[in-house]
């Protein structure tokens, strides 16, 4: 059974029904509901799939360019258009704000892997930082997508937060390996009228 997540909201779609997640034990499902707990998707016997078509907390490697928002945004500087999934050219736009394509960790060592040399390689023993990305600059990522959940601000005590996302999920892409092409090797993006 699969479940399939859609930006800019992202809807979980089962057979056509809407779908709620619950390990609440006795806790009737939502009239319409599918009712799955907690423990199945632990235990992978259901997989959701993340914006890059594969299953979230599964690695993945995914290329691509950074760009500019066409429209400032008060919290993203740059967008990361991802052109490559598993070295497959991608069929539809997939993009993930600076903030939704993060490390791992905070340090990391730079080297060899898998017959690459990687810019940075999430390490608990390195000092290296991650890099930092700029507008026009292709990069490759090994990591994966975590899936977040998006809290309704009237659901929780704090500031009311402005956002175009109704509560739901979302996902984010962790990495533990990075590294940029030189421009020689740099590959046009599909989506290159928006890519700068």
């Amino acid at each position: 059974m699969s479940l399939i997540l859609r930006r800019p909201c992202v809807y979980l779609v089962f057979l056509g029904l809407a779908l709620q997640v619950t390990d609440a034990p006795g806790e009737p499902p939502k009239p319409g509901a599918v009712a799955i707990k907690i423990d199945d998707l632990n235990a992978d016997r259901v997989q959701i799939i993340g914006m890059t078509g594969k299953a979230v907390r599964h690695p993945v490697k995914i290329r691509g360019r950074w760009r500019t928002p066409q429209i400032p945004e008060k919290l993203s500087n740059l967008y990361f258009d991802v052109t490559h999934v598993e070295g497959e050219a991608v069929e539809r736009a997939i993009t993930f704000r600076d903030y939704d394509l993060h490390p791992m960790t905070n340090e990391g060592t730079a080297g060899a892997r898998d017959g690459h040399t990687w810019n940075w390689i999430a390490s608990a023993y390195g000092d290296l930082k991650p890099p930092e990305f700029h507008p026009g600059e292709d990069w490759e990522f090994i990591g994966m997508e975590k899936l977040e959940t998006i809290l309704d601000p009237h659901d929780w005590d704090g500031p009311i937060v402005a956002t175009n996302q109704r509560p739901g999920f979302d996902t984010r892409f962790i990495y533990f390996r990075a590294r940029q092409f030189p421009a020689a090797q740099q590959a046009p993006t599909p989506n290159s009228k928006v890519a700068q």
